[in-house]
């Protein structure tokens, strides 16, 4: 998983921090080792079925974790 966070410094030296964006990856080992971006990858008609397979496993276990913090890529 990437996250992403954007912080702006204030004229006041305060900090706002943003909502993180996690942006959902899985490492595939059996074709070399590949970070592959889940949301692209499955959007990918290029990329095999099997694959496509172990990216939805990866994204649901990634949602039980960090949920409302998916964000497109």
């Amino acid at each position: 998983m990437i996250v992403t966070v954007d912080l702006t410094l204030n004229p006041n030296g305060t900090v706002d921090v943003a909502k993180p964006k996690a942006i959902p990856t899985w490492v595939d080992k059996r074709r070399g080792v590949i970070v592959r971006p889940v949301l692209d990858d499955l959007a990918d008609s290029s990329v095999p079925e099997e694959v496509k397979a172990d990216l939805l496993e990866s994204l649901e276990r990634t949602r039980s974790v960090v949920g409302d913090f998916i964000t497109p890529s």
